[in-house]
């Protein structure tokens, strides 16, 4: 004869073992959504979604290096910089970084649209990526008028070469508009056997007339996107 009652504390702990649950029988009303579940494997399945690599302040510097941050881990990457600038107008680039160190040659291609009174475009090569071209960003004592980016980097560990583009707003250097842009291009050495040589690894962000950055007050974090 089957029961249909058992007494609290009638059956031990170790008794109900995994193969005695049937599959998918325990759903989210049984479990405390709110808590916190320490994992210690591996969870799969579960792609699309961002992974944080690293986040660094600004420092009282012209440039801000940061390395060890693409890998053949995750194939792209954002790039968050949020009220990085300087209390004197300037321009902030990007440089990539490889095994042989800053890649600082006129191979880096880009093109932007721009608003601030009216539309502006263009297209130039230079030895960086400019990360806003409409105009300088307005140097402040404090944050609020500091250009706010994201930028995606594309397939920088590809021997192929490393596209990007980036949305950025600010308040232009004479105070005068909001600036909303976007840029896009890519960098290659240009040479018919690109090497693992070329293949990047980090980063470096700096101003375009060597105005360091305003202490502390500018954040750059880092995420890998999940296949």
């Amino acid at each position: 004869m089957s029961k249909t009652t058992i007494a609290t504390g009638g059956i031990a702990d170790s008794a109900v073992a995994t193969a005695k649950i049937a599959d998918d029988a325990v759903g989210n009303t049984k479990l405390d959504l709110s808590a916190n579940y320490a994992f210690t494997g591996t969870i799969t399945g579960a792609g699309g979604g961002l992974v944080k690599i690293s986040s660094t302040s600004t420092s009282d510097a012209s440039s801000i290096t940061i390395t060890s941050q693409f890998s053949s881990t995750y194939r792209n990457y954002l790039v968050i910089l949020d009220d990085v600038g300087s209390t004197t107008s300037d321009t902030l680039e990007m440089v990539l970084i490889n095994s042989g160190g800053a890649i600082t040659s006129n191979t880096y291609v880009q093109t932007y649209v721009g608003w601030q009174s009216g539309v502006t475009s263009g297209q130039h090569s230079r030895d960086c990526w400019r990360l806003h071209q409409t105009n300088g960003f307005l140097g402040a004592s404090g944050p609020h008028h500091y250009p706010r980016l994201a930028i995606n980097i594309f397939s920088p560990q590809l021997t192929s070469g490393t596209g990007f583009t980036c949305l950025s707003h600010y308040r232009n250097d004479s105070n005068s508009a909001w600036v909303m842009e976007m840029n896009s291009g890519h960098q290659v050495d240009g040479s018919s056997s690109v090497t693992s040589a070329n293949q990047c690894t980090g980063f470096r962000i700096e101003t375009t007339n060597g105005n360091h950055f305003n202490d502390s007050h500018g954040k750059i974090t880092v995420y890998g996107y999940e296949a």
